[in-house]
């Protein structure tokens, strides 16, 4: 949108250095995520290019991944994000996404959280 559009612009004017920055940025939160749901049962799908994590949770529900995102979000207060309304045919897969672009703080807790189920 052009806003955005201006805001950027104005962002590559006086601070051209962040660009070169964001990719060890977000890497950094990907990996705190990452190493915060490693005692879950969340199995951790490869991530590139993005700030959100894919995260298969069929070891935990069956729950399709509407029904799962809002059982987490009461029951654990962790939003995650479904993908099926992505999907022009979506699968039975049991896979949600994260959105990683948090403080670490936040992303700690919230592998604490996912880490209880």
């Amino acid at each position: 949108s052009t806003p955005f559009q201006a805001g950027i612009a104005e962002m590559l004017k006086t601070m051209p250095q962040h660009v070169h920055e964001l990719k060890s940025f977000y890497q950094t939160k990907r990996d705190t995520l990452i190493d915060a749901l490693l005692e879950s049962r969340f199995n951790v799908l490869p991530c590139y290019g993005t700030y959100f994590l894919l995260v298969d949770y069929s070891e935990i529900s069956s729950l399709d991944d509407m029904d799962f995102c809002i059982w987490m979000a009461k029951e654990i207060g962790v939003v995650a994000i479904p993908l099926s309304p992505f999907c022009e045919t979506p699968d039975s897969a049991k896979v949600v996404r994260l959105c990683f672009a948090k403080h670490e703080s936040t992303l700690i807790e919230a592998g604490k959280r996912m880490g209880q189920l």
